[in-house]
């Protein structure tokens, strides 16, 4: 078992509101001459912390765990078919992988292409509305992965996340930047330009990250067992939404031709009231062969 040491800083955010988070440091663990030792650090409270080695594991200020109204769920017009290029860039993607019943969120590690804030919004717009509305409504459990990527990388994609997401969140995991120069970066980094409302836990490694998250539930790249192929995906995303598109449409003609039936007033001739029930027998005819269409 790990020790833990703990120690506690306080955030302002944009609206000035002071917000003190609690942080608990793992254990680093080294590798010298074959041999592991444990090396704890323990946190003073009269030096300054480098947040970037700490979780955050809750938040004391009850106003973050209101949802503003900005994170309530709702459908976009949004397609797989209309975010396919900006899918296939590989800025964010959804699994199936779930933590605790709620839906995960892969910002993966991609510094090669720049996530802009409207490629942010159009993504998590579409992206969000993927899982059920129960899944959605428990909240998403958010990973951004950025070990390759730098400091500032990790400041807009947060900022973006404060600005805008249409649904709650339970978490984000950070996988923070790796390299030596990030890594001196990252105590006035964290401590002064990043701001979070949500509970953050911030790891150095994919082996901190399994200790909160199965590794059954994450994609390869993570560490996981789910060989996510996005390629596969987006095309049975749109045939799935072309399936579901076709039975609405079906749905919408049956309504019609039902409430046509039951208004109908049949007429006294004999020959009108023929024309009539030849008129109801093609519209059964074109709904039947609509149906075919849909199963095949």
């Amino acid at each position: 078992m790990n020790d833990l040491s703990e120690t506690s800083i306080i955030i302002d955010d944009k609206n000035q509101l002071r917000k003190k988070y609690s942080f608990t440091q793992l254990s680093i663990v080294r590798e010298e001459d074959d041999n592991q030792t444990i090396i704890i650090q323990q946190c003073e409270s009269d030096k300054q912390s480098d947040v970037s080695d700490f979780d955050i594991i809750e938040s004391n200020n009850d106003d973050i765990n209101e949802i503003n109204e900005e994170h309530v769920c709702h459908e976009t017009s949004l397609s797989v078919l209309s975010t396919a290029d900006l899918l296939r860039e590989r800025l964010a993607f959804v699994t199936g992988g779930t933590c605790n019943k709620s839906p995960i969120l892969t910002f993966p590690d991609n510094p090669q292409i720049e996530l802009t804030q409207d490629k942010y919004k159009k993504l998590v717009s579409y992206l969000t509305q993927v899982p059920s509305e129960n899944e959605r409504q428990l909240g998403f459990v958010i990973i951004i992965d950025r070990r390759s990527d730098r400091w500032m990388a990790v400041k807009s994609i947060m900022a973006y996340i404060e600005d805008y997401f249409p649904c709650s969140i339970q978490c984000i995991y950070l996988l923070r930047p790796n390299s030596w120069m990030q890594r001196a970066l990252s105590r006035i980094t964290i401590l002064n330009e990043i701001t979070c409302s949500h509970r953050l836990i911030v790891c150095r490694t994919l082996a901190e990250l399994h200790e909160y998250l199965d590794a059954s539930q994450l994609s390869k790249d993570l560490g996981g067992l789910i060989d996510f192929r996005l390629f596969e995906w987006i095309e049975r995303r749109a045939a799935i939404e072309k399936l579901t598109q076709s039975i609405h449409e079906l749905s919408e003609m049956l309504l019609v031709f039902i409430k046509q039936c039951d208004e109908i007033e049949f007429p006294n001739a004999v020959e009108s009231t023929q024309q009539l029930l030849i008129q109801h027998s093609t519209q059964k005819t074109e709904l039947e062969q609509e149906l075919r269409r849909i199963k095949t």
